[in-house]
């Protein structure tokens, strides 16, 4: 299974004039002039929903103006970072930013938008982040409320394995990851029984049987894509944990933790499992969620997934 070929040149950026959106700007300039490419700023304005009698009402010309203040601003600040004019592009759409953002990721690297934990009123994060992740061609980097542009690097990519045909290309893309932030990776696999016969049996003894399997195939693994003189140091994490919870916890001292989406015919929102969602709330280092296909008669049911690609 190879990665999501890298083959764009843009940095797309969804803004929408909220704390999200700066969060989201900010994260995309700083990704943008990592890896020397070019940025298009991304906003979609809405006509205004009648709820109740006595909701504001903003017309549509109003909706849109406000939309070009938030693009004029979010260019200002492109360009006070260094950022030519030819490199910063700005676009102003009407309609669901869903479909906006997915409308420009033709010659794109990656979708770069602000998350939050709870779905908002409006703009660009709660169930845009979870429509984007699930069905963009590109990655998807997801931006929570504790990233702080200014906070030191940590020098520390963090990679979910589950182990699954997909696992090779998450590590690829978190080795490419790693590399341009000169990070260490870690490729993180976190197993814990479902089966109430496998619990009732005693955990130690089967943490050990598992760790050792698990981290024999996974080294074997990742040195196959790593090559034998791999550009990034790498190691392998094991725990006997929930995958969800596991991850959770190594994203507090991570600069970027890289997914894999585990997509399947039916249904859009299939394309997220339980524990991509799951860290969509919870992690707090921003999020790439990487578009791997899955065959559906492959894939396994999310709750038996031993995984952190969901």
């Amino acid at each position: 299974m190879r990665p999501p070929r890298a083959s764009g040149h843009v940095v797309v950026v969804g803004v929408d004039g909220t704390d999200d959106g700066r969060r989201a700007l900010r994260y995309g300039l700083s990704e943008a002039r990592r890896k020397g490419q070019q940025v298009r700023l991304v906003h979609a304005w809405r006509d205004p929903a009648f709820v109740a009698p006595r909701m504001p009402y903003a017309p549509g010309p109003l909706e849109r103006e406000a939309g070009a203040e938030v693009l004029f601003a979010a260019e200002r600040e492109a360009r006070s970072w260094g950022f030519p004019p030819s490199d910063v592009e700005t676009v102003l759409l009407h309609g669901q930013p869903v479909a906006g953002l997915l409308a420009h990721q033709h010659d794109a690297s990656c979708l770069v938008l602000g998350s939050r934990r709870h779905r908002p009123a409006r703009g660009l994060g709660g169930s845009t982040t979870t429509g984007l992740a699930t069905r963009a061609t590109v990655p998807v980097h997801c931006v929570p409320e504790e990233w702080d542009p200014a906070g030191p690097e940590l020098r520390r990519v963090v990679v979910g394995a589950d182990g699954s045909e997909t696992t090779g290309a998450v590590v690829a893309g978190g080795l490419a990851e790693a590399r341009c932030r000169s990070a260490r990776l870690e490729v993180v696999h976190a197993w814990w029984p479902t089966e109430d016969y496998d619990l009732a049996a005693g955990a130690d003894g089967l943490a050990g049987e598992w760790e050792e399997v698990a981290r024999a195939a996974l080294t074997r693994m990742v040195e196959a894509v790593a090559g034998p003189v791999p550009e990034v140091r790498w190691t392998v994490k094991l725990y006997f944990e929930r995958p969800a919870a596991a991850l959770a916890a190594c994203s507090a001292d991570a600069d970027l933790m890289v997914l894999g989406r585990r997509a399947r015919l039916g249904p859009v929102g299939l394309g997220l499992g339980s524990t991509t969602r799951a860290l969509l709330a919870t992690a707090t280092c921003p999020l790439v969620v990487l578009p791997l296909l899955r065959r559906a008669d492959q894939a396994l049911d999310d709750d038996s997934v031993a995984a952190a690609t969901a």
